[in-house]
């Protein structure tokens, strides 16, 4: 019995000693803007050759990301965030001469493929204390894309309702400054003629304003525009 129990306690060093051998590698890395600032919440994934092993992982606060305990081998990362365009590597090796492979990603500011005729696009807030924060914006229009001066738009964050309004200037343009990052804010355009519309799921990109370009109203039939209509149209990246 003894010598059983010896012979196991031997077998299960032996064991311990050639997993401990196999040596691991690392591919670990950053994500930041063009202007070299980190992105946080990206998601990065890791593909390799060997079926069922891919693994993924998002961004800390400082854009930093770690695939630890990796074997020998080739691998392809992606990496993607909403407002920015994906990144791609792929032929990244880890092996006995490179033990830990670091890599910078630069993740550059994309347009969204959303409806038709409707441009999306970012731009940098100039400002250091807007850095943390956000901004939205864009022009409301017709279905013509005639500007729809003095409509009025209500910006909302679900379980909180509206947190600030304003009206379309002249050109039907408006904005809204100094927002705290949030994936949920919503708008709600009104104005006479035209169905109240919604457009849910803005993009909301820390120390970027993120601009709609021809948000259209849909105008109401001769008969008048019902009040308990609405409609609805998603802002989201995909």
């Amino acid at each position: 019995m003894n010598r059983s129990l010896q012979a196991m306690g031997l077998a299960a060093i032996v064991s311990l000693v050639l997993v401990a051998g196999e040596p691991k590698f690392e591919i670990r890395g950053s994500a930041v803007d063009i202007n070299g600032r980190p992105v946080a919440n990206v998601a990065v994934s890791l593909r390799t050759q060997e079926p069922g092993s891919d693994r993924s992982t998002v961004t800390d606060p400082n854009g930093r990301f770690a695939f630890t305990d990796l074997p020998a081998g080739r691998y392809s990362l992606r990496a993607a965030a909403g407002g920015f365009s994906p990144v791609q590597a792929r032929d990244l090796n880890v092996g006995q001469d490179r033990r830990i492979l670091t890599l910078r990603l630069e993740m550059e500011v994309g347009l969204c493929p959303l409806s038709p005729g409707l441009p999306h696009y970012f731009r940098l807030l100039d400002s250091a204390g807007d850095r943390h924060l956000s901004a939205f914006a864009g022009t409301v229009t017709n279905e013509s894309g005639v500007a729809i001066p003095g409509a009025d738009v209500a910006l909302y964050i679900p379980g909180r309702g509206r947190i600030a309004s304003t009206h379309a200037d002249s050109n039907g343009w408006f904005s809204f400054a100094h927002l705290v990052v949030d994936s949920n804010y919503w708008i709600q355009v009104r104005s006479p003629g035209y169905l109240v519309s919604e457009f849910t799921n803005i993009e909301s990109l820390a120390g970027y304003e993120s601009i709609y370009d021809g948000l259209a109203l849909e105008a109401c039939d001769q008969s008048g525009c019902d009040p308990n209509l609405r409609k609805t149209q998603t802002l989201r990246c995909e």
